[in-house]
């Protein structure tokens, strides 16, 4: 299981692994590329996740080698598989709030730089 779910870990049905595979690319350049794809794909799993009446969170997964080690043991991945990140799935609560915060008017957070003098 990721960090940061202790304490609430036993509420989570369903855990999805998101992985990246690194046999897909040839050069040392690309190597974040999985990380950058994976997220693009996971975010719309996630809304996909949402029309079916689902919820997701999304865990962070720490580039650590300990622990890369222990998810390639435990998920019985290939050399080339890293996790990109977890998402516990699950029905939301009814009774649940959103969070909203109150967006300022662009007129109160633009500002310009006043004109350069060419003279």
């Amino acid at each position: 299981m990721p960090w940061g779910t202790a304490g609430f870990k036993h509420n989570i049905p369903v855990i999805v692994v998101v992985l990246g595979t690194l046999d897909a690319f040839y050069s040392e350049r690309d190597r974040h590329v999985i990380y950058i794809d994976g997220s693009l794909a996971a975010m719309s799993f996630s809304y996909a996740l949402e029309t079916l009446g689902l919820s997701s969170c999304i865990f962070n997964w720490p580039d650590i080698e300990k622990h890369e080690k222990r998810a390639e043991k435990v998920l019985g991945l290939k050399g080339y598989e890293r996790p990109v990140m977890f998402m516990g799935v699950g029905y939301p609560d009814p009774e649940a709030m959103v969070a909203y915060s109150q967006k300022r008017p662009l007129d109160v957070m633009r500002e310009y730089n006043p004109p350069i003098d060419q003279s």
